[in-house]
């Protein structure tokens, strides 16, 4: 009888539930916000509801709870980069994350800075291919072993090889960033040893995520991060699974692992839209993630938690970072066929922040003036309230030739006109009838490096040709890097030169338009 009893007790051990939580790209999400036609998705007070219903039930059931985030905490939202994610981790300790890996855009910090916010999370900052220059010691903890009941998880964490290319600060001279497939066979070499159960967080390109499964099959859950997928199935690649959960806080993907005698025997997976009516798309067209059955109601602690932090980002936004000289006008509904003096400051800025050779913005991506007098960040994200992005691209000059053409072909609408930095167009009706860089004819074979922003560069106002060409995306927030260029200048004049000109039967010799805009 004893034997029994004992016997059922050692079976009951050997079976462990483990449930695995886990987000990527949160990019400073802290409130909910509405995407599209959809009112208040995602936000922390929401998804810690979410989470504590989730540590409940696990508990009752005797069972564990992990929690994992695949990086890029950072930028994207004012109050947020504002405060260096300080709220963003903090709530994070609270909901109990366990590991992060480190995205690129945590390199939109300054190393110092980052490390100070990594001091403040109660969770490991996870990267096994960035490392001190001098010494190639690894700047974050490489890999975690957690204990869960019986069993051993392992994990580490990834961080992109191209992060000095796509983040504000990641061409450090004292850091290093090593490719994945150096560093991941003596990580896991390490991780095999002691470990029942190994997990990569793969903060890189989903393509190469799904190499690195295909190449380490000892790896076995991949959770990826860095290309805003919604995954709403996860992939199996041999024996590893891959899953990814979307972007900006408004889906949490959910694993529940059966495991007996420490070996994986089930698994299911739930993608969770927080607070989502509809579903969301993934760019294939299929269904990335469901809708969720219920609302979830914002947890008041966080609401309160959140107070003083939105309190004290009203007095930064609020704060002087420049003198406007006069006002600094955008094109209106009746001044869209000239280069406008807002415009042109815009590109200016982007074409200094990136060193291209050319910068260029969609009229309609410019949302408000820029009055005479004080400048402010609020001014900043009321003339660039879309967090959009800037891709590079080398292109010939034949094909910036094709992008004009396209532009006043008919198939783009007023809005769509491209504003410029370093270069002069001439557009009569729907012909383009002079093109110039810098003031020097443009050369069909060269290849000039420009930069546009992610609306454009993903067909946005009808701009499909941009899919031809490839590209980098930077990262980088317009709303950003105008902030800088003002903070740069101090005190700023309206430069009005007539950089894009569009002449249509309409408006031709529009003295009353060129007087408005101070046009010489």
């Amino acid at each position: 009888m004893l034997f029994s009893i004992l016997s059922a007790q050692n079976l009951e051990k050997a079976k462990i539930e483990i449930t695995i939580l886990h987000t990527n790209d949160h990019h400073g999400s802290l409130m909910p916000f509405d995407l599209l036609d959809q009112k208040q998705v995602g936000g922390m007070a929401a998804r810690m509801t979410l989470i504590k219903e989730i540590q409940k039930e696990a508990a009752q059931k005797k069972g564990h709870v992990l929690i994992l985030d695949c990086g890029d905490i950072n930028t994207g939202n004012p109050t947020s980069d504002m405060l260096q994610a300080e709220p963003d981790v903090l709530l994070m300790n609270k909901m109990g994350y366990h590991a992060m890996a480190v995205g690129n855009h945590e390199f939109d910090l300054k190393l110092e800075a980052l490390l100070s916010q990594q001091k403040k999370a109660h969770f490991p900052y996870l990267s096994a291919n960035a490392v001190y220059q001098k010494t190639g010691q690894p700047i974050f903890q490489q890999k975690l072993v957690l204990s869960l009941g019986d069993m051993k998880v392992g994990i580490f964490g990834i961080t992109p090889y191209e992060t000095p290319y796509i983040s504000t600060c990641g061409r450090d001279p004292e850091i290093v960033f090593l490719k994945p497939e150096e560093v991941i066979p003596g990580v896991l070499e390490s991780l095999e040893k002691e470990c029942d159960f190994i997990i990569a967080m793969l903060h890189i390109e989903h393509t190469q995520a799904v190499t690195i499964a295909q190449r380490f099959p000892k790896i076995n859950l991949v959770i990826g991060g860095h290309t805003h997928l919604p995954i709403i199935h996860p992939l199996q690649i041999g024996k590893t699974l891959l899953a990814e959960a979307g972007s900006y806080g408004i889906m949490v993907g959910r694993f529940d692992l059966s495991f007996e005698d420490r070996q994986l025997q089930d698994w299911k997976y739930k993608m969770i839209g927080i607070n989502l009516s509809k579903p969301i798309l993934a760019p294939s067209g299929k269904i990335g993630c469901l809708p969720f059955e219920r609302s979830l109601e914002p947890d008041p602690e966080v609401i309160e938690f959140l107070k003083p932090y939105l309190g004290e980002t009203e007095d930064r936004l609020s704060r002087s970072i420049g003198i406007a000289l006069d006002n600094i006008a955008r094109n209106s509904a009746t001044l869209e066929l000239y280069s406008s003096s807002l415009g042109n400051l815009i590109c200016d800025a982007i074409r200094q922040e990136t060193n291209v050779d050319i910068a260029l913005q969609n009229v309609g991506g410019i949302r408000s003036d820029i009055p005479k007098g004080t400048i402010t960040p609020r001014h900043i994200l009321q003339v660039l309230p879309f967090a959009n992005s800037i891709f590079l691209y080398n292109i010939k000059g034949k094909e910036l030739r094709k992008i004009f053409e396209c532009m006043c072909s008919g198939k783009i609408g007023p809005k769509g006109m491209l504003e410029a930095s370093g270069m002069e167009v001439q557009i009569q009706g729907n012909q383009l009838t002079s093109i110039a860089i810098e003031g020097k004819p443009l050369i069909e074979e060269k290849i000039y490096r420009v930069a546009i922003n992610s609306f454009i560069a993903k067909g946005g106002d009808g701009y499909d040709i941009f899919s031809q060409f490839p590209s980098v995306d930077t990262g980088l927030l317009i709303s950003n890097i105008v902030q800088k260029y003002i903070e740069n200048q101090s005190s700023l004049s309206p430069k009005h030169e007539k950089r894009v000109v569009w002449q249509t039967p309409e408006t031709p010799g529009n003295k009353e338009v060129e007087k408005k805009q101070g046009i010489k």
